[in-house]
């Protein structure tokens, strides 16, 4: 067997390396490169942090000395920041950065006041949560769709690139991915939620409940299919148990309806059914394996 000789402990080829990087650059990677630099992962993160300072004020905690009229400024200063970086990625110079930031910080309010619906459905259906730190602080599928109805806000105003940006992190940080376009009512819980995917045209009602595992999700589709609806509708207070897959654009799970662990689904649901799985035969032999000590739970 033949072996190469070990390199020297001060080897060090920068040249080459960057010759033959720089070769490797392909042209299709050439054509799609950004005309600006896009913004770092972290100035994003800081951007939903610091618009979570901003919604729910005593859960976060704050720069020493800082007032609410402060925290609303730099929140305000950064999006329109990240506004203008992520328009120049593209050449979208077409972006009125100015009235896209006021709009959105004039719909605030507003947002506030349906993320405080869906907190206080999280605590009225998890009885892990106690209380409203247990929910705002500690909880993936709250953090994520706090996150998605930012980002839908950005989304809906125009503003390129952030809006899916934000929803990677949220999706890094919680194992659940809401595309930023998707609709989503009032009163929205996540339970668990590692592994939940909520494709781009899912509409969700009103007291809606998803639980891990869900994927609502499109059937095989084309590009020429995008502006067309690709994903299901739920109505309001649907609720879907862990593992369940629902796909097409076509597919409406009618209101009231709950659906069970594990379903696969492609039609539509009549309102009020509960749809579920035969329940699988188990089967049961002897353990022949030698166990250690008596085991009993």
């Amino acid at each position: 067997m033949m072996h190469r000789a070990a390199a020297p402990p001060d080897y060090w080829a920068l040249e080459e390396w960057t010759a033959q990087l720089e070769r490797s650059v392909t042209a299709i990677e050439r054509l799609y490169a950004p005309l600006s630099t896009p913004p770092a992962r972290s100035t994003v993160a800081g951007l939903v942090e610091e618009f979570e300072e901003l919604l729910l004020p005593g859960f976060f905690a704050d720069e020493p000395g800082s007032s609410y009229r402060d925290i609303i400024a730099r929140a305000a200063r950064s999006l329109e920041a990240l506004i203008i970086s992520c328009a120049a990625v593209n050449g979208n110079d077409g972006i009125n950065v100015m009235y896209t930031r006021n709009t959105f910080m004039d719909r605030l309010p507003a947002l506030r006041s349906r993320i405080g619906l869906d907190v206080a459905a999280l605590l009225e259906a998890d009885p892990a949560c106690r209380h409203a730190v247990d929910a705002i602080r500690a909880s993936a599928g709250f953090h994520a769709i706090l996150v998605h109805r930012l980002a839908h806000e950005l989304l809906v105003l125009g503003v390129p690139l952030l809006p899916r940006m934000m929803a990677f992190e949220a999706q890094m940080r919680t194992g659940i991915d809401i595309h930023p376009a998707a609709h989503i009512g009032p009163a929205f819980v996540i339970d668990h939620g590692t592994g939940v995917v909520i494709g781009e045209t899912t509409q969700i009602g009103d007291h809606c409940r998803l639980y891990q595992g869900v994927t609502l999700g499109a059937r095989s589709v084309t590009r020429d299919m995008i502006p067309s609806p690709r994903h299901p509708t739920l109505e309001d207070h649907v609720t879907v148990y862990a593992g369940a897959t629902i796909l097409g654009g076509n597919t409406i799970i009618g209101a009231g309806s709950v659906i069970g662990a594990g379903v696969y689904i492609t039609s539509s649901i009549a309102p009020g059914t509960v749809v579920r799985q035969a329940s699988p035969e188990l089967l049961q032999r002897e353990n022949r394996a030698t166990v250690p000590g008596q085991y009993q739970i």
